[in-house]
């Protein structure tokens, strides 16, 4: 018999026979990354692979009938879509807006939007600062202003989001969010708020008559609120944004992301960003403390609050720091500091560069979403010189006017390496990132090793370590 896939925007329901249902079944096993630790896998129960395919049911997301085709035709084995329950939106005849507010898209967001339309679900990944956000309001008005419903992690990227949509399209977007929230025909909302209200009436019933669903660093979407949510949204169009491309070796993440968004179907790398003028070529100094040869020391083999202590009151980096700060200062060049995950640790930062006459505004998790903006808008309208932020205001926040980055965070994955120096690329013509290499602890030489790796792969200019006073001093 031929195979038969019947498509909705949710699931795709298999019909075949025993052997070929069971090659499908198989295929969409993916491997879970956390199974070495689970009893059962270590017990030799369980082989360590989730099914995405229900056995009962037959059905797996939509998503991941891409990956179903191409198993079929690997193996010849003959089959046909039945679409016949998938909805279609009319695209906008005139192609991408802006000519009236004289927008100028580039060629990644002129060729991706159609791209994206056609294939009704799929993943873009551009990396921080190429226009995303523009990408996103180009989508929705290609598709001619439908439902639309966009879902993204921080409140704080809820409230921006809206207010550059609202802008663009001469219209209030609503903002799903805290005991006031509202429902529109184009809404924004963060994964906690939406999932507090989806038994609410009103945003079940929005979620349902939903015909656009984007969302927006789609990466943090394999958790169980966000797969509640997009289980719970029919939308015939599905599609997910973020700033870089899925960890590597965790298939599950990745299996789920895709099952109720698609494929990603269109993307580009940093270095490419770069080349083609998209961001600013970013270079890398450090600044160093204590003797690289003294081999005595760096004896702390695991990073804890202890050792960043002893890394943050070094008199040695804090000289260190506050040279940094004040070469951009004294150069009217804004400046972002970025401490470690920790309020107590960006107070001792702030504190000693307060005391050196230098004028700081510091933003944590202790402020309100609402504080936060107002303290962004005021760094990117020139009214701050230099802000200090632990773990806030990272992905997606939109700072075009911050140029230097002072990194004193132990970030080491390639997502919030990544995300910190997004903060800066978005500047015209040069963006700096300044580390702090300490030789006393060796966590966080370890640490820094992981970050420079990442940075060469992203095509930064690495300067040698403490060619700070090379710079000259003209800035650009």
């Amino acid at each position: 018999m031929t195979t038969r896939l019947i498509y909705n925007p949710m699931f795709t329901t298999v019909e075949a026979d025993p052997d070929t249902f069971d090659i499908i079944h198989a295929h969409l096993r993916v491997t879970h990354p956390g199974r070495q630790h689970m009893a059962n896998f270590k017990n030799r129960v369980w082989d360590g692979r989730i099914a995405m395919m229900d056995k009962r049911t037959g059905r797996f997301p939509s998503g991941l009938l891409d990956r179903v085709e191409k198993k079929l035709k690997s193996m010849k084995i003959p089959y046909e879509v039945d679409r016949s329950h998938d909805p279609s939106l009319e695209v906008n005849p005139t192609g991408l807006p802006g000519a009236a507010q004289d927008i100028i898209f580039r060629a990644w967001q002129r060729d991706t939007v159609p791209l994206l339309a056609k294939a009704k679900r799929g993943i873009a990944q551009f990396p921080e600062g190429t226009g995303k956000s523009l990408a996103i309001w180009a989508l929705i008005e290609y598709l001619q202003r439908p439902r639309t419903f966009i879902l993204t992690k921080a409140a704080q990227l809820v409230r921006q989001l809206a207010k550059e949509l609202s802008k663009l399209m001469g219209e209030p977007v609503a903002i799903l969010q805290g005991k006031g929230y509202q429902i529109g025909n184009i809404t924004v909302g963060t994964i906690s708020s939406t999932k507090d209200y989806l038994e609410a009436p009103d945003v079940a019933k929005a979620l349902h008559e939903t015909e656009l669903l984007i969302v927006d660093e789609c990466k943090h979407m394999a958790g169980d609120s966000a797969q509640a949510i997009l289980k719970a949204c029919w939308a015939p169009y599905r599609f997910g944004f973020d700033a870089r491309p899925f960890p590597k070796g965790d298939m599950l993440k990745k299996a789920l992301i895709e099952g109720y968004l698609g494929p990603v179907v269109a993307s580009m790398t940093v270095q490419d960003a770069t080349d083609k003028g998209f961001n600013a070529p970013v270079h890398i100094h450090t600044l160093w403390a204590g003797d690289p040869n003294d081999t005595e020391i760096g004896l702390e083999d695991d990073f804890d609050d202890v050792v960043l202590r002893k890394f943050i009151l070094d008199p040695e980096i804090q000289e260190q720091v506050v040279r940094a700060v004040k070469w951009f200062v004294h150069r009217d060049i804004p400046v972002l500091v970025a401490s470690p995950y920790n309020v107590e640790m960006m107070e001792i930062i702030v504190t000693y560069l307060r005391a050196d006459g230098i004028k700081v505004t510091q933003v944590s998790g202790k402020q309100t979403g609402i504080q936060q903006q107002a303290i962004v808008e005021d760094f990117n309208a020139g009214k701050i010189g230099v802000l200090i932020k632990t773990k806030v205001l990272g992905e997606g926040t939109d700072m075009p006017t911050a140029a230097a980055l002072i990194n004193l965070a132990v970030a080491r994955s390639d997502q919030n390496v990544g995300q910190g120096v997004g903060r800066v690329r978005r500047s015209k013509a040069r963006a700096w990132v300044v580390e702090f290499l300490s030789a006393r602890h060796r966590f966080l030489m370890r640490a820094y090793r992981d970050r420079l790796n990442l940075y060469i792969k992203d095509g930064y200019t690495i300067h040698d370590i403490g060619d700070w006073m090379e710079l000259p001093d003209d800035p650009t």
